[in-house]
């Protein structure tokens, strides 16, 4: 529909004008240099074309952030490209690689902005940087503007003189094969010599408080799951048996809290585990740790810990309690930088300051988790970034890979609630906190497990499908998703399988593996992937969502 309005207004010799947006440099390292340069250049090569005419950002910067404030409510893609002048809108983002500049680009279109169309070039050093990008240009404006492609566009890849990639199409979609059972699938991936078989699905009642995390483990050291998760005030304990959800404890905070994450882990080794609350109450970072036990429910065990809060598993030592400082800066996301180990004192509230842990400068607390991924012995590191690409490093924390497609979308983020950015903030004056806020997401939970005992480590994280603009960085919605198993093979991270789609929103997940030694019980044979839903699909079903979900998973592994 949108090629073929646009066709027809370029015969009538009308124009389409395309806004570009600054390109994303957090993790172009060595290239930063080139982000400005790199937009600027597509722009003009673009510019030049027959029926195209640019947007001059710096006027409509300002109407770009309006929008972000004001979310999708008010109105429809059409209204905001009018707002903006445009019909499209360009953003990307930049990033350094072992292969060199990797440039992602995403073009959105004023008829359907939550369709984005995403292009992709490497280029292996600085002098390729404009080929590349004259390439690049010709491969939007012939799939954006539906006009013939020039020479060579439709092919797997274009090479310049040289014989260096310029551009890469995306791949045609792999075929899967389906195991559809109790009203779930787990769909392995067509070429994966890991064999998963789906045993069955179990869905709780509804739950009446919209989840926000969740986490899996021993609570009280009877070697029996807990199911743990939250709401942005609340905490709810279950038991899951025989099939059966069972509540059997609950916590409120005060209102003024906003929890942003939970883990389960045992750091003091005594067998039983905790749960890490990381919060904000109001303005201030406000971290929790408490235990459980039946008979005296949940208890703190520390509160009012200015530091964002996670266990950490580092490859060769195990289970650290990691932290980020927040930050009185809304520019920042009100999250200060470092990623440091922290020791907790005698008191309720002390904290001690650890080393900083040596990662990619551009990382937050949540974004990361590291792996033995090829079975070598040495440690990667596998992130999200903000524009919810999945990243692979190096033990020297250099950029291995990034992936084409999205993971770990998520609505939840670090700091005070989203307009009361100025309540209890330090100053007590008004400010445009708000306005300036450049939103810190806590992407889903990146999970290390090696499915089937091969001694390479897989990576399993959400897939929420996002249905608002990605030019709207700090807004986001979200429309049903999945949890993909990945591996991997010849250099990147492929998928091994993944859920059938889950309607409504991902909130959080665990998976965990059969207990050594039951592999004869065949009772206690199944992994169990635990998921948090919460139904509802569009922008106004999710602000009206009062309840939620969960959902078990029985996958049965290859045999050690």
């Amino acid at each position: 529909m949108i090629g073929n309005a646009v066709a027809q207004n370029d015969a009538e010799g009308r124009t389409s004008r395309f806004l570009f947006l600054p390109f994303d440099s957090s993790s172009a390292g060595k290239y930063t240099y080139l982000a400005y340069g790199v937009r600027t250049m597509l722009a003009s090569r673009l510019a030049a074309k027959d029926g195209v005419q640019l947007v001059d950002y710096a006027m409509q910067a300002s109407e770009v952030k309006k929008l972000e404030a004001a979310g999708r409510g008010e109105g429809d893609a059409r209204v905001d490209f009018s707002r903006l002048q445009a019909d499209y809108l360009v953003s990307g983002a930049l990033y350094a690689t072992n292969n060199g500049l990797k440039i992602q680009v995403v073009v959105s279109a004023a008829d359907s902005a939550d369709k984005q169309q995403n292009f992709s070039t490497t280029a292996e050093n600085e002098e390729q940087v404009i080929p590349v990008i004259g390439t690049l240009s010709e491969e939007i404006y012939a799939k954006i503007l539906r006009t013939p492609a020039t020479a060579g566009s439709q092919q797997a890849a274009v090479q310049d003189e040289s014989g260096v990639v310029g551009f890469r199409t995306e791949h045609p979609e792999k075929e899967y094969k389906k195991g559809l059972f109790g009203g779930g699938s787990i769909v392995g991936s067509e070429g994966s010599d890991v064999a998963v078989t789906a045993k069955g699905l179990k869905k709780s009642s509804t739950i009446p408080v919209v989840m926000v995390a969740m986490d899996v483990g021993d609570l009280d050291g009877d070697g029996e799951q807990e199911i743990v998760f939250s709401s942005r005030t609340a905490l709810e304990i279950f038991h899951y048996n025989d099939g059966r959800f069972q509540k059997i404890g609950d916590y409120r905070l005060r209102p003024t809290f906003k929890i942003h994450a939970l883990n389960i882990a045992d750091l003091d080794k005594d067998g039983k585990s905790e749960i890490y609350i990381s919060a904000n109450e109001r303005f201030r970072v406000s971290s929790l740790i408490a235990e459980w036990s039946a008979g005296e429910g949940v208890k703190i065990l520390h509160e009012n810990i200015a530091w964002f809060l996670r266990p950490i598993l580092l490859p060769g030592e195990g289970m650290i309690l990691a932290g980020q400082i927040g930050s009185n800066e809304a520019g920042k996301g009100f999250v200060g930088s470092g990623i440091y180990r922290l020791e907790i004192g005698g008191s309720r509230a002390s904290v001690r300051r650890g080393a900083k842990l040596p990662l990619p400068g551009s990382l937050n607390l949540f974004d990361f988790v590291q792996a033995d991924l090829d079975g070598n012995g040495t440690v990667e590191t596998v992130a999200i970034d903000r524009n919810e690409k999945l990243l692979v490093y190096d033990n020297q924390n250099n950029l291995l890979w990034v992936s084409e497609g999205n993971f770990g979308g998520s609505r939840n983020y670090l700091g005070p609630v989203k307009g009361e950015e100025n309540i209890g903030e330090p100053t007590g004056g008004k400010t445009e906190q708000g306005s300036s806020r450049d939103m810190v997401f806590v992407p889903t939970r990146l999970l290390v497990q090696d499915i089937d005992n091969d001694r390479q480590q897989e990576i399993i994280i959400g897939r929420n499908k996002r249905n608002s603009p990605r030019y709207l960085r700090n807004y986001r919605e979200y429309d049903g998703g999945d949890i993909a198993c990945l591996s991997w093979r010849e250099s990147e991270l492929k998928e091994v399988w993944h859920t059938s789609t889950i309607p409504g929103y991902i909130s959080d997940y665990s998976f965990i593996l059969p207990p050594a030694g039951t592999q004869k019980d065949s009772r206690k044979t199944n992994a169990q992937l635990y998921v948090g839903q919460v139904p509802g699909s569009t922008f106004l079903s999710f602000l009206a969502a009062k309840e939620s979900r969960m959902l078990v998973y029985e996958i049965e592994l290859p045999k050690p």
